[in-house]
Protein backbone atom coordinates (compact mmCIF):
# COMPACT_ATOMS: atom_id res chain seq x y z
CA UNK A 1 0.00 0.00 0.00
CA UNK A 2 1.54 3.20 -0.50
CA UNK A 3 2.28 6.15 1.93
CA UNK A 4 -0.30 8.48 3.20
CA UNK A 5 -0.05 11.92 4.61
CA UNK A 6 -2.72 13.63 6.96
CA UNK A 7 -6.54 13.31 6.34
CA UNK A 8 -8.44 10.15 5.09
CA UNK A 9 -7.29 9.09 1.52
CA UNK A 10 -10.25 7.45 -0.61
CA UNK A 11 -10.30 3.88 0.23
CA UNK A 12 -12.65 1.81 -2.18
CA UNK A 13 -15.63 2.63 -4.30
CA UNK A 14 -18.32 -0.13 -4.23
CA UNK A 15 -20.29 -0.84 -7.32
CA UNK A 16 -23.27 -2.68 -7.00
CA UNK A 17 -24.39 -4.77 -10.17
CA UNK A 18 -27.30 -7.07 -10.33
CA UNK A 19 -25.16 -9.60 -12.06
CA UNK A 20 -21.91 -10.28 -10.20
CA UNK A 21 -20.41 -12.98 -12.86
CA UNK A 22 -21.42 -11.10 -15.89
CA UNK A 23 -19.86 -6.97 -13.93
CA UNK A 24 -16.43 -9.40 -13.11
CA UNK A 25 -16.16 -10.79 -16.78
CA UNK A 26 -16.55 -7.55 -17.98
CA UNK A 27 -13.72 -5.93 -16.04
CA UNK A 28 -11.56 -8.43 -16.96
CA UNK A 29 -12.06 -8.26 -20.18
CA UNK A 30 -10.85 -4.97 -19.33
CA UNK A 31 -7.81 -5.87 -18.27
CA UNK A 32 -8.19 -6.16 -14.18
CA UNK A 33 -7.09 -8.63 -12.17
CA UNK A 34 -10.68 -10.06 -9.65
CA UNK A 35 -10.07 -11.70 -6.63
CA UNK A 36 -12.00 -14.58 -6.55
CA UNK A 37 -15.67 -14.43 -4.89
CA UNK A 38 -16.21 -13.58 -1.46
CA UNK A 39 -19.01 -13.38 1.00
CA UNK A 40 -20.35 -10.94 3.40
CA UNK A 41 -22.38 -12.53 6.90
CA UNK A 42 -25.52 -9.82 6.10
CA UNK A 43 -25.90 -11.33 2.54
CA UNK A 44 -24.21 -9.07 -0.06
CA UNK A 45 -21.10 -10.86 -2.11
CA UNK A 46 -18.23 -9.29 -4.09
CA UNK A 47 -15.27 -9.11 -5.87
CA UNK A 48 -12.52 -6.88 -5.63
CA UNK A 49 -9.96 -5.14 -8.26
CA UNK A 50 -7.29 -4.06 -5.99
CA UNK A 51 -4.62 -1.21 -6.88
CA UNK A 52 -1.99 0.73 -4.73
CA UNK A 53 -3.80 0.77 -1.57
CA UNK A 54 -7.35 1.33 -3.02
CA UNK A 55 -10.04 -1.30 -4.63
CA UNK A 56 -13.10 -1.38 -6.73
CA UNK A 57 -15.82 -3.45 -5.10
CA UNK A 58 -17.97 -4.83 -7.58
CA UNK A 59 -20.62 -6.27 -5.61
CA UNK A 60 -23.75 -8.05 -5.68
CA UNK A 61 -26.87 -9.85 -3.08
CA UNK A 62 -26.27 -13.33 -2.44
CA UNK A 63 -29.73 -15.03 -3.64
CA UNK A 64 -32.25 -15.69 -1.12
CA UNK A 65 -30.05 -13.78 1.83
CA UNK A 66 -32.44 -12.35 4.58
CA UNK A 67 -30.71 -8.97 4.52
CA UNK A 68 -31.27 -7.21 7.77
CA UNK A 69 -33.45 -3.73 7.72
CA UNK A 70 -32.22 -0.50 9.06
CA UNK A 71 -32.73 0.14 12.65
CA UNK A 72 -32.43 2.69 14.01
CA UNK A 73 -29.17 4.40 13.82
CA UNK A 74 -27.81 0.76 12.75
CA UNK A 75 -27.23 1.14 9.04
CA UNK A 76 -27.58 -2.06 7.12
CA UNK A 77 -24.96 -2.36 3.87
CA UNK A 78 -26.37 -5.22 2.55
CA UNK A 79 -29.88 -3.60 2.21
CA UNK A 80 -28.59 -0.34 1.08
CA UNK A 81 -27.41 -1.56 -1.53
CA UNK A 82 -30.17 -3.92 -2.02
CA UNK A 83 -32.69 -0.66 -2.51
CA UNK A 84 -30.41 0.96 -4.69
CA UNK A 85 -30.29 -1.97 -6.89
CA UNK A 86 -34.02 -1.87 -7.25
CA UNK A 87 -33.49 1.51 -8.77
CA UNK A 88 -30.42 0.93 -10.83
CA UNK A 89 -26.82 -0.13 -10.95
CA UNK A 90 -23.44 2.17 -10.75
CA UNK A 91 -21.84 3.60 -8.00
CA UNK A 92 -23.58 3.19 -4.65
CA UNK A 93 -21.09 4.09 -1.95
CA UNK A 94 -17.32 6.19 -1.56
CA UNK A 95 -15.07 4.94 1.36
CA UNK A 96 -12.34 6.49 2.83
CA UNK A 97 -9.20 4.60 4.71
CA UNK A 98 -9.32 4.49 8.63
CA UNK A 99 -6.43 3.90 10.88
CA UNK A 100 -8.83 4.35 13.90
CA UNK A 101 -12.17 3.88 13.42
CA UNK A 102 -13.31 5.32 15.98
CA UNK A 103 -11.41 8.76 16.01
CA UNK A 104 -12.33 8.87 12.63
CA UNK A 105 -16.27 8.82 13.59
CA UNK A 106 -16.20 10.96 16.37
CA UNK A 107 -14.21 13.61 13.77
CA UNK A 108 -16.84 13.34 11.25
CA UNK A 109 -19.43 14.36 13.91
CA UNK A 110 -17.57 17.16 14.86
CA UNK A 111 -17.42 17.94 11.24
CA UNK A 112 -21.19 18.05 10.96
CA UNK A 113 -21.74 15.08 9.27
CA UNK A 114 -25.10 12.55 10.01
CA UNK A 115 -23.53 9.24 11.17
CA UNK A 116 -24.64 5.94 11.85
CA UNK A 117 -23.65 3.57 14.52
CA UNK A 118 -20.57 2.22 14.40
CA UNK A 119 -20.45 -1.59 12.77
CA UNK A 120 -17.53 -3.86 12.35
CA UNK A 121 -17.56 -7.78 10.84
CA UNK A 122 -15.27 -10.33 9.92
CA UNK A 123 -15.33 -12.78 6.67
CA UNK A 124 -13.50 -15.27 4.67
CA UNK A 125 -10.91 -13.91 1.71
CA UNK A 126 -10.25 -16.17 -0.94
CA UNK A 127 -6.57 -16.28 -1.26
CA UNK A 128 -3.99 -15.91 -5.21
CA UNK A 129 -2.93 -19.63 -4.32
CA UNK A 130 -6.28 -21.42 -3.48
CA UNK A 131 -6.05 -20.95 0.19
CA UNK A 132 -8.34 -18.82 2.80
CA UNK A 133 -8.09 -16.14 5.77
CA UNK A 134 -10.14 -14.10 7.91
CA UNK A 135 -9.95 -10.49 6.81
CA UNK A 136 -12.17 -7.86 9.41
CA UNK A 137 -13.13 -4.24 9.16
CA UNK A 138 -14.24 -1.68 11.49
CA UNK A 139 -16.65 0.93 9.85
CA UNK A 140 -18.49 4.23 10.27
CA UNK A 141 -21.05 5.50 8.58
CA UNK A 142 -22.24 8.40 6.97
CA UNK A 143 -25.10 9.89 4.99
CA UNK A 144 -26.00 13.69 3.58
CA UNK A 145 -29.11 15.31 2.39
CA UNK A 146 -26.83 16.50 -0.45
CA UNK A 147 -26.18 13.33 -1.65
CA UNK A 148 -29.57 11.85 -1.40
CA UNK A 149 -28.90 8.28 -3.44
CA UNK A 150 -25.86 7.54 -2.23
CA UNK A 151 -24.01 6.08 1.62
CA UNK A 152 -20.37 6.64 2.74
CA UNK A 153 -18.22 5.23 5.29
CA UNK A 154 -14.57 5.13 6.61
CA UNK A 155 -13.12 1.29 6.81
CA UNK A 156 -10.11 0.53 9.24
CA UNK A 157 -8.94 -2.88 8.09
CA UNK A 158 -8.00 -5.40 11.01
CA UNK A 159 -5.96 -7.54 9.06
CA UNK A 160 -4.48 -5.72 5.79
CA UNK A 161 -1.90 -8.29 5.48
CA UNK A 162 -4.47 -11.30 4.42
CA UNK A 163 -6.22 -8.62 2.48
CA UNK A 164 -3.78 -6.96 -0.14
CA UNK A 165 -1.76 -9.23 -2.50
CA UNK A 166 0.56 -8.89 -5.24
CA UNK A 167 -1.07 -11.28 -7.34
CA UNK A 168 -4.38 -9.35 -7.43
CA UNK A 169 -2.91 -5.93 -8.05
CA UNK A 170 -1.04 -6.75 -11.52
CA UNK A 171 -3.60 -5.84 -14.01
CA UNK A 172 -2.76 -6.32 -17.42
CA UNK A 173 -3.97 -2.83 -18.31
CA UNK A 174 -1.11 -1.57 -16.11
CA UNK A 175 -3.91 0.45 -13.57
CA UNK A 176 -2.32 1.13 -10.15
CA UNK A 177 -3.45 4.58 -9.19
CA UNK A 178 -6.47 6.80 -8.46
CA UNK A 179 -6.73 10.34 -9.58
CA UNK A 180 -10.29 11.27 -8.85
CA UNK A 181 -13.56 9.71 -7.62
CA UNK A 182 -16.21 11.64 -9.42
CA UNK A 183 -19.28 12.75 -8.39
CA UNK A 184 -22.47 14.60 -9.90
CA UNK A 185 -24.37 17.38 -8.09
CA UNK A 186 -26.73 20.47 -9.52
CA UNK A 187 -24.83 23.16 -6.99
CA UNK A 188 -21.45 21.24 -5.80
CA UNK A 189 -21.11 23.36 -2.98
CA UNK A 190 -23.66 22.03 -1.15
CA UNK A 191 -21.55 19.02 -0.78
CA UNK A 192 -18.46 20.63 0.54
CA UNK A 193 -19.34 19.82 4.21
CA UNK A 194 -19.71 16.03 2.99
CA UNK A 195 -16.72 15.45 1.42
CA UNK A 196 -14.45 17.54 3.23
CA UNK A 197 -15.94 15.57 6.18
CA UNK A 198 -15.28 12.25 5.03
CA UNK A 199 -11.59 13.31 3.69
CA UNK A 200 -10.72 15.05 7.13
CA UNK A 201 -9.67 18.25 5.22
CA UNK A 202 -10.68 21.85 5.28
CA UNK A 203 -9.31 22.12 2.00
CA UNK A 204 -11.70 22.51 -0.71
CA UNK A 205 -11.00 24.21 -4.33
CA UNK A 206 -13.15 25.37 -6.61
CA UNK A 207 -12.30 24.34 -10.16
CA UNK A 208 -14.36 24.85 -13.27
CA UNK A 209 -18.15 23.82 -12.96
CA UNK A 210 -17.62 22.26 -9.20
CA UNK A 211 -15.21 21.94 -6.46
CA UNK A 212 -12.18 19.17 -5.81
CA UNK A 213 -10.73 17.96 -2.16
CA UNK A 214 -7.66 16.52 -2.39
CA UNK A 215 -6.99 13.86 -0.09
CA UNK A 216 -4.01 11.60 0.04
CA UNK A 217 -5.08 9.24 -2.24
CA UNK A 218 -6.39 10.47 -4.98
CA UNK A 219 -9.14 13.25 -5.68
CA UNK A 220 -13.16 13.87 -4.70
CA UNK A 221 -14.40 16.01 -7.51
CA UNK A 222 -17.97 17.55 -7.87
CA UNK A 223 -19.42 18.90 -10.47
CA UNK A 224 -22.69 19.99 -12.29
CA UNK A 225 -24.27 17.57 -14.46
CA UNK A 226 -23.33 20.60 -17.47
CA UNK A 227 -19.79 20.82 -16.37
CA UNK A 228 -19.40 16.68 -15.92
CA UNK A 229 -20.60 16.00 -19.92
CA UNK A 230 -18.50 19.12 -20.98
CA UNK A 231 -15.22 17.64 -19.73
CA UNK A 232 -15.86 14.04 -20.29
CA UNK A 233 -18.03 13.99 -23.35
CA UNK A 234 -20.75 11.50 -20.78
CA UNK A 235 -23.88 11.97 -20.27
CA UNK A 236 -24.16 11.94 -15.93
CA UNK A 237 -25.98 8.40 -15.58
CA UNK A 238 -28.97 9.64 -13.87
CA UNK A 239 -30.97 13.31 -12.93
CA UNK A 240 -29.69 14.90 -9.56
CA UNK A 241 -26.88 14.26 -7.15
CA UNK A 242 -24.84 11.07 -7.52
CA UNK A 243 -21.28 9.13 -7.74
CA UNK A 244 -20.56 9.18 -11.01
CA UNK A 245 -17.53 7.07 -11.14
CA UNK A 246 -13.53 7.13 -10.99
CA UNK A 247 -10.26 8.30 -12.95
CA UNK A 248 -7.53 5.65 -12.48
CA UNK A 249 -4.14 5.86 -13.80
CA UNK A 250 -2.06 2.97 -15.59
CA UNK A 251 1.73 2.52 -16.10
CA UNK A 252 0.71 0.62 -19.24
CA UNK A 253 -1.71 3.33 -21.01
CA UNK A 254 -0.69 1.36 -24.36
CA UNK A 255 -2.19 -1.92 -23.09
CA UNK A 256 -4.83 0.07 -21.54
CA UNK A 257 -6.66 0.91 -24.50
CA UNK A 258 -6.13 -1.88 -26.52
CA UNK A 259 -8.09 -3.85 -24.30
CA UNK A 260 -11.04 -0.98 -23.88
CA UNK A 261 -11.16 -0.90 -27.05
CA UNK A 262 -12.21 -4.55 -27.84
CA UNK A 263 -13.85 -4.44 -24.59
CA UNK A 264 -16.11 -1.43 -25.06
CA UNK A 265 -15.60 -0.68 -29.20
CA UNK A 266 -17.91 2.45 -27.93
CA UNK A 267 -15.42 4.06 -25.41
CA UNK A 268 -13.77 7.32 -26.05
CA UNK A 269 -10.60 6.34 -26.67
CA UNK A 270 -7.43 9.20 -27.47
CA UNK A 271 -3.56 9.25 -26.80
CA UNK A 272 -4.17 10.76 -23.56
CA UNK A 273 -7.38 9.51 -22.04
CA UNK A 274 -10.08 6.63 -21.91
CA UNK A 275 -13.61 7.50 -21.43
CA UNK A 276 -16.38 4.41 -20.73
CA UNK A 277 -19.99 5.65 -20.20
CA UNK A 278 -22.22 4.15 -17.60
CA UNK A 279 -24.32 2.94 -20.31
CA UNK A 280 -21.45 0.56 -21.40
CA UNK A 281 -20.30 -0.32 -17.63
CA UNK A 282 -23.12 -1.29 -14.80
CA UNK A 283 -23.81 2.58 -14.62
CA UNK A 284 -20.33 3.79 -13.68
CA UNK A 285 -17.98 6.18 -15.75
CA UNK A 286 -14.45 4.78 -16.03
CA UNK A 287 -11.93 7.27 -17.33
CA UNK A 288 -8.24 6.03 -17.65
CA UNK A 289 -5.35 7.96 -18.35
CA UNK A 290 -1.77 7.36 -18.24
CA UNK A 291 0.21 7.87 -14.73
Amino acid sequence: MSEQGPGRGIDHLVIAVRDLDRAAEAYAALGFTLTPENLHPFGSKNRIVQLDGLFLEILGIQDGAELAPHDGDAFSFARFNADFLARREGCSMLVMESRDRDADLTAMQAAGLTTCAPFEFSRIANLPDGGTATVGFRLAFATDTSMPESAFFVCEQLAPEHFWKADFQRHANGCAGVVAAHAVCDTPSDTATLFAGLAGSDAVDEIVGGIRIATPRGAIEVLTGDAHKARFGVEPVIDGAHLAGITLSSGEFGAARDHARKAVPAAAISEDRIVIAPDDLFGVMLVIVPA
